[in-house]
């Protein structure tokens, strides 16, 4: 089974043709087990399903995922979304994951 990660405070711009989400605290250098980050980048304009482009990055703790060619579905007028896809790197497998801004 998997493991549910809540990530506070953070913001949600979309400029450029894009929407990024980047929640919590990104820790250069040594790792710590105390910090969690999430940022995803969506090629959005509009609310919608995206399949091209989409990638998700997080880090929890000592452990992390990267998921890139994922799915985002987005609505709201782009406040709110939800991304699937597999992990890369770190910790491997189905990933999910939800926002709200």
């Amino acid at each position: 089974g998997g493991k549910a990660q809540a990530v506070p405070e953070g913001q949600c711009v979309s400029i450029g043709g894009l929407l990024t989400v980047n929640l919590g605290t990104i820790m250069l250098g040594p790792k710590s087990a105390k910090t969690s980050y999430v940022g995803v980048i969506i090629p959005a304009t509009k609310d919608g399903t995206f399949t091209s482009n989409v990638t998700f990055a997080g880090s929890f703790g000592l452990s992390g995922v990267l998921v890139t060619n994922a799915k985002a579905v987005v609505s709201g007028n782009l406040t709110k979304g939800t991304i699937t896809g597999t992990s890369i790197g770190g910790m491997k497998g189905p990933v999910v994951a939800s926002f709200i801004c």
